[in-house]
């Protein structure tokens, strides 16, 4: 297993399901989403997290809001949506917030491996759901024609599953017309 992936697995063990369930951040009510779990994870990376209160507000007002995607959520869904469609750096969320900053690097899909971090868009029917997380396993496929599939399983905080968890469901890395994959390694 990478460090990487270890030190997201100890920031996962901080918010137990099914104490912690997922939604906006609110440490009373305990809930966390996908993109607060990344800042707890970069924070835990540069090692600046409380681990008592779970806050990583030594990050900063803008790296935390680069992160979490703020500009998208203030601009308004339609501008959001124009924004992943033509891959505008703030939709690269924890990705380009961490690689302006000089921590991470890029990494093409075909690239990818355990520990890395990740964020994804969906669009369908002119709508956009977004995704954060952390690889946690990599799984590729020859198909027909000499292709490689490549799917990914995440560390993260998910709707669907209700809160932080390894998701049971692999994704599919690529990019193309109706998603938008983007994906990082820590130097």
């Amino acid at each position: 297993m990478s460090a990487d992936l270890a030190l997201a697995k100890k920031v996962a063990a901080m918010f137990p399901m099914p104490r912690w369930k997922y939604g906006a951040w609110d440490r009373d009510a305990r809930k966390i989403d996908c993109s607060k779990f990344l800042e707890m994870v970069v924070a835990a990376r540069l090692d600046v997290i409380d681990k008592d209160t779970r806050v990583g507000n030594t990050l900063g007002k803008d790296f935390r809001k680069e992160i979490n995607i703020s500009q998208g959520e203030m601009a308004g869904h339609d501008a959001l949506f124009d924004a992943v469609v033509a891959g505008h750096p703030w939709t690269h969320g924890v990705v380009y917030a961490c690689w302006q900053r000089g921590l991470v690097e890029y990494v093409p899909a075909q690239h990818v491996a355990p520990g890395m971090l990740f964020q994804g868009w969906w669009l369908r029917n002119g709508k956009v759901s977004g995704h954060q997380g952390v690889v946690y396993d990599v799984e590729r496929t020859m198909l027909r024609g000499g292709k490689e599939q490549i799917k990914i399983a995440l560390l993260g905080s998910h709707k669907s599953m209700g809160g932080v968890c390894f998701t049971p469901v692999k994704y599919v890395v690529e990019t193309g017309v109706a998603r938008r994959i983007y994906l990082a390694r820590w130097k």
